[in-house]
């Protein structure tokens, strides 16, 4: 294949001389974040980068293609951004003044994660790993590129939700899969409808594995947390993780599935936990299925459903028994229970567990499964979930079953707090829902662009779209140190203090001579720290391009800016 002729965006073939995709809109030459690789960048002298297609507090990743094997890859570059930084055009990261003992230890915990997934790959629900190496003082992971949408597009395009039916069908190879990468230690702490791929044939895929730091509030990285499916737990830097805090994610994205409704976040229910059951919002969900996926949505981790194991244990018993009980005994949580909980007979599956390898687990579950959840069983008149995603797949113009027009319910507001205000403003479902403004204020405690306040409490309840929201993001600390700039392009150095919001301004040195585009010199010496609410400035001078008499007065070039404050 002419990689020549390759859309940077979507890693199609277009033809010769054609700057934008007709299949994607991407337009050759478009502007790229100087943080990271610039497309038709070579790596490894095999893999072509393309545009980055997210990015987090651990790095980015890429659409790419494979020159060796002639395929689409997804790539996975270790940048921290508050550890790191790459001048625009460069292929090198340079570690931050102090951070390199932080970030030599993350790159180790990186790689060991894909190290990990290697071992995972017989796993069909897992996106594999196909290579991984070093190279400009960091790591890449390279990843299979799956064709398809995420969960969050597959139930826009079906009405917003599934029915139980098509629901436990959809999830039951998922539900073991996470269960044997649990049994090899692996956490994923970011399972929600946006990690998780429906491939073309009807499949889910966990996606977005990432290393715990990430997925974790106030630690050594930017932390990304999805909003309604990070556990409560993944708020505190110093609480303990575990197999349950992907339950809760998962309980919270089949309640998701089952509703067409966000669970409230974890950190608002802290204050005042004002989460609806499944149930309440569709009353077709069966009460015991809802009563599992509140007992695995419980706040306190000590009360919550352990394992996947036990989840699955209780959600089968619904299909076993078939009865709608109050409260089953599998979820029952006594306000008196011990740290960890106790055995029930509806758990009997992990006493079995506990006297068999991990593989021989792994089967038993399927057989499980296989036998409480038998496809055939389908009440008359009900889609079945393979025929539902093929005909989603084919077409993005699927109608919705007239008989789920009368399950549309309200909605109440997330909590918007401590998230990236870019991934507010960028989220489609949120677009639909709300409009947002946004105001700014310095804060010496959270990091920039951090959404600080919301005017519209988390769990308030919406009836209708299009409720405002002012939304007060963190400009991050009033104080800046000044970085060294002497040696280093113009342009750059203009880039570098407009970020810093550092008042400033270019002004020619007289006397001398070399190249116009390089700083000679500061007017305030490197590390200096400067409030920038305050009246400031700060002059970077150049050389001239030809000798001055005396007796001419520099040029001066004055920028600016503005609204700080």
């Amino acid at each position: 294949m002419n990689t020549e002729n390759l859309c940077m965006g979507c890693m199609r073939e277009k033809a010769e001389g054609v700057a934008k995709c007709i299949k994607c809109g991407y337009v050759d030459g478009s502007p790229y974040l100087p943080s990271y690789l610039a497309p038709k960048t070579i790596l490894a002298e095999r893999y072509l980068v393309g545009k980055v297609l997210s990015y987090n507090g651990s790095g980015a990743t890429y659409i790419a293609f494979d020159t060796i094997m002639n395929c689409k890859v997804k790539i996975r570059e270790y940048m921290p951004e508050n550890l790191a930084t790459r001048e625009k055009g460069s292929l090198a990261v340079k570690v931050n003044a102090g951070s390199e003992i932080q970030y030599k230890s993350l790159k180790m915990d990186f790689m060991d994660l894909a190290r990990h997934l290697v071992k995972l790959n017989s796993l069909s629900e897992v996106e594999h790993v196909n290579d991984m190496f070093e190279e400009n003082n960091t790591v890449y992971v390279i990843y299979e590129y799956v064709e398809g949408m995420t969960l969050t597009e597959f139930l826009k395009k079906n009405g917003g939700y599934l029915s139980w039916e098509d629901t436990k069908q959809l999830f039951i190879p998922l539900l073991s899969c996470i269960n044997a990468i649990h049994t090899s230690e692996i956490i994923h702490r970011g399972i929600s409808p946006d990690t998780i791929l429906v491939d073309r044939s009807g499949n889910l895929k966990l996606t977005s594995f990432d290393i715990a730091p990430a997925r974790t509030a106030r630690s050594e990285l930017v932390p990304q947390l999805y909003a309604g499916y990070a556990a409560p737990e993944q708020y505190a830097s110093s609480a303990w993780q575990g197999t349950f805090t992907d339950v809760y994610a998962l309980a919270a994205t089949i309640y998701r599935t089952l509703t067409g409704t966000m669970p409230v976040e974890a950190i608002s229910r802290v204050s005042n936990d004002n989460l609806v059951s499944a149930s309440a919002l569709n009353p077709s969900i069966p009460k015991n299925v809802s009563n599992t996926l509140t007992a695995a949505m419980t706040l306190s981790p000590e009360k919550r459903t352990e394992t996947v194991t036990a989840l699955i244990s209780q959600l089968s018993e619904v299909m076993d028994f078939g009865e709608t009980v109050a409260e089953p005994a599998a979820v029952e949580v006594e306000e008196s229970a011990p740290a960890k909980k106790k055995m029930k007979d509806s758990t009997r599956y992990s006493i079995i567990a506990a006297g068999v390898s991990a593989p021989i687990l792994i089967v038993i579950i399927v057989l499980i499964m296989t036998l409480l959840f038998p496809s055939e069983k389908k009440p008359a008149g009900a889609s079945s979930s393979s025929s539902l995603i093929s005909s989603t797949l084919a077409s993005s113009d699927k109608e919705k079953d007239e008989t789920s027009s009368d399950t549309r319910f309200l909605y109440s507001v997330p909590n918007f707090n401590l998230r990236n205000v870019d991934s507010v403003l960028n989220d489609t479902d949120y677009a639909e829902k709300y409009v947002f403004t946004v105001e700014y204020a310095y804060s010496e405690e959270y990091a920039e662009q951090t959404i600080i306040g919301q005017s519209v409490e988390a769990g308030t309840p919406v009836s209708e779209d299009g409720t405002e929201i002012l939304l007060t993001v963190s400009r991050g600390s009033k104080y800046r140190t000044l970085p060294d700039l002497i040696g280093k392009d113009i342009d750059y150095a203009r880039d570098t203090l407009t970020e810093k919001y550092i008042h400033y301004k270019v002004q020619t040195e007289v006397g001398t001579y070399g190249d116009p585009e390089k700083v000679v010199s500061m007017s305030m010496e490197a590390e200096t720290v400067i409030d920038i609410t305050q009246v400031h400035e700060v002059i970077i001078y150049v050389y001239d391009t030809e000798p001055v008499s005396s007796e001419e007065t520099s040029s001066e070039d004055t920028t600016w800016v503005d609204d700080l404050v």
